[in-house]
């Protein structure tokens, strides 16, 4: 099984979906809403002008269109040919220089993008890929001297957590490919969308070992005891704070900035 075309195919499906759920209530970023949430913003520079970012799988760019309206030169980078399709749409629509490219992460090399002051991710990126080390390589490739990693994400603890909200479900030290077939979305999960989607647990010595061997230091880490975001079932809470129905007190979100 080709782990690349088959979520391609499972994310391409996801994207027309997603563009009309009130999860990301596109009509309200349109009129100018930021769809950048607490724990970004925190680590994120105050004054993005004209800083150069290169935001990774960055779906159909809401995120770094948000980015583009805060004065940031943005390139955003999506292995979905459609999510990248209704990027240049929606930065067209909404008279934004975001630039996008469609492209494979590993395959970004390519596309002799150049240095970036920072490179950005968020939120159910690192879990689709396959090689953490090969992927740390890339971004430090692409930043320029002092340049920048920001990466927030979901714990590794959440990903233990199992559909029906019991803890530690699932394996933290989870070193095999997880193989779901699934239907719906996150995003909606009433959707008729289906397919195979390839996905990775990763522990926090994974994700640290691979930023550290590639040469970059780690300046700033923290971690959030909620989910600005509902994506899972087993979820629950209002104005952007989300957390397990069962009150239990584990981190849902972590951040860092490492700098080359």
């Amino acid at each position: 099984m080709n782990i690349y075309q088959e979520n391609r195919k499972y994310w391409d499906q996801r994207v027309a979906v997603h563009v009309e759920s009130e999860f990301y209530d596109v009509a309200s970023w349109k009129g100018g809403k930021s769809s950048l949430n607490p724990p970004e913003l925190e680590l994120l520079p105050a004054n993005l002008k004209d800083v150069r970012i290169l935001h990774l799988m960055c779906h159909f760019g809401q995120d770094s269109i948000s980015l583009s309206r805060m004065g940031a030169r943005v390139t955003g980078v999506d292995f979905s040919s459609k999510a990248i399709i209704q990027a240049k749409s929606f930065a067209e629509e909404l008279g934004q220089t975001t630039k996008f490219v469609q492209s494979n992460l590993y395959e970004l090399e390519e596309h002799s993008l150049g240095e970036y002051d920072i490179v950005y991710m968020s939120y159910g990126t690192l879990l689709w890929l396959d090689d953490l080390s090969k992927w740390a390589q890339i971004v430090a490739k692409h930043l320029k001297p002092y340049g920048k990693l920001i990466l927030v994400d979901f714990h590794p603890v959440c990903s233990t957590v199992g559909d029906d909200g019991s803890l530690f479900h699932y394996p933290y030290f989870n070193r095999q490919p997880i193989v779901e077939t699934t239907t719906g979305s996150y995003a909606d999960p009433e959707s008729n969308v289906g397919g195979t989607n390839i996905t990775f647990n990763y522990s926090f010595q994974d994700i640290l070992d691979s930023i550290l061997k590639a040469g970059l230091r780690l300046e700033k880490f923290k971690e959030w005891d909620y989910s600005p975001y509902p994506c899972f079932s087993w979820l629950e809470g209002e104005n952007g704070m989300f957390r397990h129905r069962s009150k239990v007190d584990i981190p849902y979100v972590y951040g860092l900035i490492a700098e080359k």
